[in-house]
């Protein structure tokens, strides 16, 4: 016997992901996922906390205090979190890069352009 049955249509769909910021493009106002390595368990546990964007990941680790709750924050209860000292210290490299790119771009902003020639004197 053969078996037939009506003709079936598949749906293929593709899940939809946030494309990360090429190096130049992030600014300290981007999300935190932006930052390497800081997957979607790190940014549910900052953001409960406040912490959406780089600038305010890159505040507050500044301080001892900051660098501990941020340690806290993205291990959270799992102790086989892979979270270590190494990575977390990238992260907020990668974070504290992205602030200081963005004071060096404003501060050329600010900067006067030198004049070409001097402005013709009247006679």
């Amino acid at each position: 016997t053969e078996l037939t049955s009506d003709p079936i249509a598949v749906q293929v769909g593709r899940m939809w992901s946030k494309r990360r910021k090429t190096e130049s493009e992030v600014t300290p106002d981007d999300s935190i996922n932006q930052i390497p390595g800081v997957g979607t368990a790190y940014v549910a546990r900052l953001q409960l906390q406040g912490v959406h964007s780089i600038r305010q990941f890159a505040v507050m680790s500044s301080t001892a205090e900051g660098r501990e709750t941020l340690n806290r924050l993205c291990k959270g209860d799992n102790r086989r979190n892979s979270l270590n000292d190494a990575k977390l210290q990238t992260m907020i490299e990668h974070a504290n890069a992205v602030v200081q790119a963005e004071v060096v771009k404003r501060a050329r902003m600010h900067e006067a352009p030198l004049p070409l020639e001097s402005p013709p004197t009247s006679p």
